[in-house]
């Protein structure tokens, strides 16, 4: 039996929930299918490919881009993820779970939708010389640490943010089977913390908060999945999100905390920076230049771009990374 301070009774409607432990339950379930699914070999670092005014704005910024993903032109793995729920939930029974259940995975492709916007990515892949992306992406190569070598690394720096790195999925059956997974460990957290029958304004209010966290965290799956013609890639993500919330918790005030970190101009994005040690009577902690090295494609050299790179390296205080042909 959960403590009494856990637990939240509608005696009218007889519905009661577990709010924190079925928060916990979910994120748990979730996170643990994440974890194996994502797991494997990793890269010592991770590389991305760009062009000369992009590389020049990282430098100035200090930071690289995490975007939306609700302003990607291609939203195929969304929604094909969403297709995988509303499929599950449209042959969900009664006899599977409780009603409770039933109407969280009813909601979850809208809350899909909507948490979209709270979700951010950047994109790097694990070839320090890949053709595929010298021709679609740019000239040039950064190559940035990963947390996983202990380096400073690029983050999210607010409390009220989670960040993390994921490969990416190409094989749509596995995919298809971690989203099933999810589906039914989210029902069976569901099932071990409520008790009692759905109905009124209070249980909607429950449901809907518990299909925002379950829908944020399949995104969250979903943002690591693409379509199998593009496994040349080899691409990582790094991924953000607003911090998930109790079921007694206020949504819109966990996202009103969140939205410090987005910029809206000229599209919806967070800035990915590593973080500065602390350090005594400095007034302003600007944080270092990201990238470890950087390099151009070795199939088209502009000794123009290259000294104007330098330069701004060199404003910067970064002579110590100028490239020399």
């Amino acid at each position: 039996m959960p403590p009494r301070s856990t637990i939240r009774l509608n005696k009218h409607m007889g519905l009661a929930i577990s709010n924190m432990s079925l928060t916990l339950s979910v994120a748990k379930a979730l996170r643990e299918i994440q974890t194996e699914l994502f797991s494997g070999p990793a890269p010592q670092c991770l590389h991305h490919y760009t062009r000369a005014a992009a590389l020049e704005s990282i430098i100035v910024g200090r930071s690289i881009w995490g975007t939306c993903i609700a302003d990607q032109a291609d939203q195929a793995e969304i929604s094909y993820t969403a297709a995988i729920v509303t499929q599950f939930a449209g042959g969900f029974s009664h006899f599977e779970g409780t009603d409770f259940a039933r109407d969280v995975l009813n909601r979850l492709p809208f809350f899909m939708e909507e948490r979209k916007r709270w979700m951010f990515i950047a994109c790097f892949c694990d070839d320090d010389d890949s053709a595929l992306h010298w021709k679609e992406y740019g000239d040039y190569r950064l190559t940035f640490p990963t947390p996983w070598t202990n380096m400073p690394s690029l983050t999210l720096g607010n409390h009220q943010a989670e960040c993390w790195y994921q490969r990416v999925i190409y094989d749509q059956t596995v995919q298809r089977n971690a989203v099933e997974r999810a589906l039914r460990a989210i029902v069976v957290a569901i099932g071990k913390n409520t008790s009692g029958r759905n109905g009124g304004p209070w249980a909607n209010a429950m449901v809907d908060s518990c299909a925002r966290n379950a829908a944020q965290l399949l995104l969250g799956l979903a943002a690591g999945f693409k379509h199998e013609s593009y496994s040349g890639e080899r691409e990582w993500r790094i991924v953000c999100s607003p911090r998930l919330g109790s079921n007694n918790s206020a949504p819109s005030w966990i996202d009103e905390n969140f939205t410090v970190n987005i910029k809206r101009v000229p599209r919806s994005h967070v800035l990915l920076q590593i973080p500065r040690e602390f350090a005594m009577f400095e007034p302003l902690l600007i944080p270092p230049v990201p990238f470890l090295n950087w390099t151009w494609n070795p199939k088209r050299y502009e000794a123009g771009e290259v000294k104007r790179i330098n330069r701004v390296l060199a404003s910067n205080h970064r002579s110590d990374l100028a490239a020399q042909r």
